[in-house]
């Protein structure tokens, strides 16, 4: 464990101290003190659990994968914890879907959209200080979902200490965070959307049904004994997606995820959906519950049900269930602004994803790649926009319709 005194003597306190905790030992010591102090701050994310970060390391397969905890403690309270995980990143440069070039990097990731912090107090600022004081530990933090409006974002805009030693990277322009506000019943809900739109979602869920004598249902996924098989499903329907065929986003039931999920199930967050047409799986989401908080992780469904829009499907049998069962207070869709969460989404707020790239050359070579490919990117979206063949575009690219 690494322990510095805070570099800043105008804001420090007297027994002022970050560590770096590197080890699962480190975090197993502190995780209490940790857990007392979330919930003093009433922080929900689930990713700034100690508990999930444990289990998401304990249960990790990966040689290159490791913890990098930043953790500012007064007088032996914990006041301000930022949780990374590092590896190494093959930093994709991509023209749309394609990827042109690949840089390799240490990087570093943020767990949650935010460091834990009391705010208007300056443990943040602190606390970033620091990691901009370190030496060459990661040579890229990745920040995914920076809200606009955090003390986070004002930092990463303004802070001289960061400024000096790394550039500043947004690959994409802010985009709305979606999510789903739960409040009164199900029926509620949809009196939100025209009655054209809640008879096309009807509509659709009936044309599904109708594809099978058995009928159509939403598989929910809660219980241990019911991982292995669900792994089994989601695998063959993620690689088949558009997610897994474009991005590579292919979720494998490896004993590492089986056991990751396991213990998911058994904390009570997992809450993973299949949808079925008779005995066949087409669709699927993995998600997690925590604190009042639907997670909406990670989706995917079988290209040959493409026009069927079964994604949509889902989510409109997902939503009700939501509404009916152990329901949360709100669904978070994460990261992007797809067509599908705008039409499902009643409360959104912006964000932005955001890289502290460390200065060298073979970084500035990467993020001058990375720069120019979106650059050209954004130039034939706007194009395709003022065409109005944007989302036709997108439809051709995943292989079918939008979820």
């Amino acid at each position: 464990m690494v322990e510095v005194r805070c570099q800043d003597p105008l804001k420090e306190r007297s027994q002022d101290y970050v560590h770096a905790l590197t080890t699962v030992a480190e975090v197993q010591g502190v995780a209490d003190a940790w857990e007392e102090c979330r919930r003093g701050l009433g922080d929900t994310q689930l990713e700034l659990k100690p508990s999930w970060i444990l289990n998401d390391t304990l249960t990790a397969a990966e040689p290159d994968r490791g913890l990098l905890v930043y953790l500012l403690e007064s007088d032996g309270h914990p006041r301000a914890v930022a949780p990374f995980l590092q590896r190494r990143w093959a930093w994709p440069c991509r023209l749309g879907y394609r990827t042109v070039a690949r840089f390799p990097v240490r990087s570093a990731v943020l767990y949650g959209t935010a460091p834990l912090s009391a705010p208007g107090t300056g443990d943040l600022g602190r606390l970033m200080d620091h990691i901009a004081e370190r030496p060459e530990r990661s040579q890229a933090f990745m920040f995914d979902a920076v809200p606009v409006d955090s003390e986070l974002w004002r930092l990463l805009q303004s802070c001289r200490g960061l400024r000096k030693r790394f550039w500043i990277h947004r690959p994409w322009p802010q985009s709305p965070r979606h999510q789903v506000i739960l409040e009164g019943s199900f029926e509620d809900y949809l009196g939100r959307f025209s009655r054209k739109t809640r008879y096309k979602l009807r509509s659709a869920v009936s044309r599904l049904a109708a594809m099978a004598p058995e009928g159509l249902r939403a598989e929910r996924v809660t219980y241990r004994e019911q991982v292995p098989e669900f792994l089994r499903r989601v695998h063959s329907l993620s690689a088949a997606s558009w997610q897994g065929s474009r991005l590579g986003q292919v979720l494998q039931p490896s004993p590492e995820v089986e056991r990751r999920l396991t213990r998911c199930a058994e904390e009570g967050w997992l809450r993973g959906y299949l949808l079925w047409v008779g005995s066949r799986p087409v669709a699927f989401v993995l998600g997690f519950q925590s604190e009042g908080t639907y997670h909406y992780y990670q989706i995917g469904y079988d290209p040959e049900y493409a026009e069927h829009s079964p994604g949509k499907v889902l989510l409109y049998l997902l939503l009700e269930d939501l509404f009916t069962y152990q329901a949360p207070e709100r669904v978070d869709f994460g990261f992007g602004d797809s067509e599908y969460k705008q039409l499902f989404g009643n409360h959104s707020y912006q964000e932005a994803r955001v890289l502290l790239i460390r200065k060298s050359p073979y970084t500035g070579l990467a993020l001058a790649t990375d720069r120019a490919c979106s650059a050209l990117t954004a130039a034939v979206r706007l194009g395709l926009r003022k065409a109005r063949l944007r989302e036709r575009a997108r439809r051709r690219l995943r292989g079918g319709t939008a979820r």
